[in-house]
């Protein structure tokens, strides 16, 4: 399991970026307030021929700033075989997401700050 985490700062931002990755991810459940959205994402990853999750928690970072929110990127699922291995796929869909709301941030005049973009890995044992 891999996980992100960044913040961005925008008038109306968690509702702008809800609607965004709702249009980029069709099939994605959501579940969703005036505080916190939850997206779950499901794939069949066919280079593993296992079935991809990704989970993204939109949360607002403070309850006197709406227009500041958090995400958390969740990429789970992937891997396969004795080692777990995945080739890359949940470092890849994440680092694509990322670049798709830097690209709708910079479009939307919104600023976006990496808390933690280094894709750290999660192991529950």
């Amino acid at each position: 399991m891999r996980y992100t985490k960044i913040e961005i700062n925008g008038l109306n931002a968690m509702v702008d970026i809800t609607k965004f990755i709702m249009e980029k991810f069709p099939r994605a459940y959501c579940s969703a307030n005036e505080k916190l959205n939850v997206l779950i994402v499901e794939d069949f990853s066919y280079m593993t021929f296992t079935t991809f999750t990704l989970t993204i928690i939109i949360a607002n970072s403070d309850s006197k700033k709406t227009n500041s929110v958090q995400l958390e990127i969740i990429g789970s699922g992937s891997g396969n075989g004795l080692i777990n291995f995945d080739w890359w796929k949940t470092r890849r869909e994440i680092k694509n997401l990322y670049s798709s709301l830097s690209d709708f941030s910079k479009e939307k005049e919104f600023y976006i700050s990496e808390l933690n973009i280094e894709l750290r890995e999660y192991n529950v044992r």
